[in-house]
């Protein structure tokens, strides 16, 4: 994501709805191989891949990072740049342990946790809440292409964002809430 086409995307959203309180950032990239010359046919490359960390370029290891760090952080900037008073964050359980093979991944969502702790931290003088919803397998196609049966639906997760984004209480501004079923 670039700074640009998320600044269009808040002012596009601003006409439309108007001033929002709340930011839902939720951004994620599915796995690209690094062997792509071993499925050469459109749609026979897995959605997500699992590969050893060697296997992985500079270039992917750059893509999953700055899709699911980057762009948090350029959504959470443009959202305290335009008034929101909560921001949750989607990351994943995926952040709070290593899994062989999901080394990337693993990483932005480390970042996306100590990014929303951050977040609170500055906004917590001007009153803006922050927070991150970790879920671990959801149902989800995502899921599916990995080797974890489902624990929970969207719906399950869903109820929690809500609560962040409107009932939870202030005290809980700098909070990662695992929900892993």
């Amino acid at each position: 994501p670039h700074s640009a086409s998320v600044r269009f995307e808040f002012c596009v959203e601003h006409e439309r709805f108007g001033t929002a309180s709340v930011r839902l950032a939720n951004l994620t990239v599915h796995f690209a191989t690094a062997r792509r010359e071993r499925y050469p046919e459109p749609g026979a490359l897995p959605e997500v891949e699992r590969a050893p960390i060697e296997d992985f370029t500079a270039a992917q290891w750059d893509r999953v990072l700055g899709v699911n760090l980057r762009g948090a952080f350029l959504c959470a900037r443009e959202a305290f740049r335009t008034g929101a008073t909560r921001i949750v964050g989607i990351g994943s359980v995926s952040g709070t342990l290593g899994t062989a093979h999901a080394a990337a991944y693993n990483a932005s969502k480390w970042g996306l946790t100590g990014l929303v702790k951050s977040l609170a931290e500055e906004g917590r003088g001007r009153g803006i809440f922050c927070a991150a919803v970790l879920p671990g397998a959801v149902d989800t196609e995502m899921l599916k292409q990995t080797p974890f049966p489902p624990r929970m639906r969207p719906q399950e997760v869903a109820r929690v964002v809500k609560f962040l984004c409107t009932d939870a209480p202030f005290a809980m501004t700098g909070t990662a809430v695992e929900v892993f079923g």
